[in-house]
């Protein structure tokens, strides 16, 4: 499934284990938003949308750990239990894209970023691609600044960027990036209340949808970046 990666895999066992004693109740659906009750400590309110294509688009629970910002094992349970009722819900594997192509008669003097190579571990949905470059276009989220710098460690050699944005948010700025080498996307972590999502290159399978919509929608902002230069 194309969700595990937002949880830890500690909350991904306790998510399973509560889904597996039957914590989750009175799972219902409305639209795309999926709602239950889960029973930890207390009695927690779980609310979960999920996009048509089948990737998470948002999650709420009111439970202490989410409520510092972290996607808890509340949230775990119920897509546990959304995945054995109805698993095509949240595989998502129709209207895949390849937003981002390698520049034609590619020259490594002049394109080092190459955005095409950077992505091709990586899942993109029509749907979310499309939902990222209106975001763009409606002004949602805003380029701060692109930083290139030379970097050597034990997993990253060579130049390296950092993408940083500004995601608008119920009147107020929350804070993307991105950090890209020449030919993988290395970091993610977007802010936004409801996403929180991170992505580290190091922990990633291909195959399942690592970008939030915030995220892709700085790549579109990289790739103008690396065209003009």
């Amino acid at each position: 499934m194309g969700w595990k990666y937002l949880f830890s895999q500690t909350v991904l066992q306790r998510g399973r284990q509560y889904q597996n004693r039957g914590a989750v109740r009175n799972l219902v659906k409305n639209g795309d938003v999926y709602k239950a009750r889960v029973w930890g400590r207390a009695l927690y309110s779980v609310a979960i949308r999920i996009h048509e294509d089948g990737y998470v688009q948002s999650m709420t629970c009111n439970c202490p750990f989410a409520h510092d910002g972290n996607n808890c094992k509340h949230m775990a349970a119920v897509l546990f239990e959304i995945g054995k009722n109805n698993a095509d819900a949240i595989n998502g594997e129709k209207n895949r894209v390849y937003p981002f192509r390698s520049p034609e008669n590619r020259n490594e003097d002049y394109y080092y970023f190459d955005l095409g190579r950077m992505t091709s571990r990586l899942v993109f949905y029509d749907s979310k691609v499309k939902e990222a470059r209106k975001m763009v276009e409606d002004g949602k989220i805003t380029l701060q600044k692109v930083d290139i710098r030379y970097t050597h460690d034990y997993r990253l050699d060579g130049l390296i960027g950092t993408a940083e944005g500004l995601v608008e948010q119920n009147g107020r700025t929350v804070k993307a990036e991105v950090v890209f080498g020449k030919g993988e996307i290395y970091y993610a972590r977007c802010m936004v209340q409801g996403c929180y999502n991170i992505f580290d290159a190091s922990k990633y399978s291909p195959g399942l949808d690592g970008l939030c919509v915030h995220e892709t929608a700085l790549l579109f902002f990289a790739g103008r970046v690396s065209e003009a230069e």
